[in-house]
């Protein structure tokens, strides 16, 4: 299983046998052509990471009271990926759910 998340910003977290790549969104890349995510790396997780991370992302995806069927500005997306087969959850800008993706990942990069 492979999950990809993209959060208010459009910076993209990619999930993969216990690895977190983070790719930042370049200036070049912003609405305002200024915004820039940070430096990109890739770390690994440890099993209990992996697990809170997984069960946030399915927590998302579940609770369809918390998605919308557009991306805009502000919300969060998640892809999952399971062999050839894509499925994408676009979650609302203050749903819960995105809030606490966004903060595990935010404290895992402070690590």
């Amino acid at each position: 299983m492979i999950y990809h998340y993209y959060d208010s910003s459009g910076n993209q977290y990619k999930f993969e046998n216990l690895i977190i790549e983070y790719v930042p969104k370049f200036p070049s890349e912003s609405s305002s052509g200024v915004y820039y995510g940070g430096k990109p790396y890739k770390k690994t997780f440890k099993n209990e990471e992996w697990a809170k991370m997984e069960k946030l992302l399915e927590q998302a995806i579940q609770k369809s009271e918390f998605r919308t069927n557009k991306r805009a500005m502000m919300t969060g997306m998640i892809l999952k990926q399971k062999n050839q087969e894509k499925k994408f959850y676009i979650l609302l800008p203050n749903a819960e759910t995105k809030t606490n993706i966004e903060l595990f990942l935010r404290q895992f990069q402070e690590k």
